[in-house]
């Protein structure tokens, strides 16, 4: 025979513990949905971050911000660690040594300070 009053607070935890799966659900099917590229992120994807996923890529792309230097502009010296790091979407790049000898010219799809980004926090007698 059945109860004449519902139990209430086994009613109230199931209703909980369906709406924490279908949040849980939803939280996965948004995780799974490819994220927006623009055309130029999608060619940048393809040429030179092919071995991350879409949305390995779009959340690389979110961390960065996209600056026009003028020409001349030191982005790093030579021996020194750098904060950022910088990838060329067009123009090229000299590159010189701590002489000020040419050394290289970067153009799109390089990093021209990839060696002093990984140096971050490097100590002289850790080298």
């Amino acid at each position: 025979s059945l109860r004449p009053q519902p139990l209430m607070l086994p009613l109230r935890w199931s209703a909980f513990f369906v709406m924490v799966n279908v949040s849980m659900a939803a939280m996965l099917f948004l995780d799974r949905m490819p994220p927006t590229l623009t055309e130029e992120e999608k060619e940048m994807h393809i040429v030179y971050f092919a071995p991350l996923t879409h949305k390995q890529f779009k959340a690389l792309i979110d961390l960065g911000e996209r600056i026009t230097y003028p020409n001349g502009t030191f982005l790093t010296r030579a021996d020194e660690p750098c904060r950022k790091l910088y990838f060329i979407l067009s123009g090229k790049a000299d590159m010189t040594n701590s002489n000020g000898r040419h050394t290289s010219k970067l153009q799109k799809g390089n990093f021209p300070n990839c060696m002093s980004f990984q140096r971050i926090g490097w100590e002289s007698s850790k080298r």
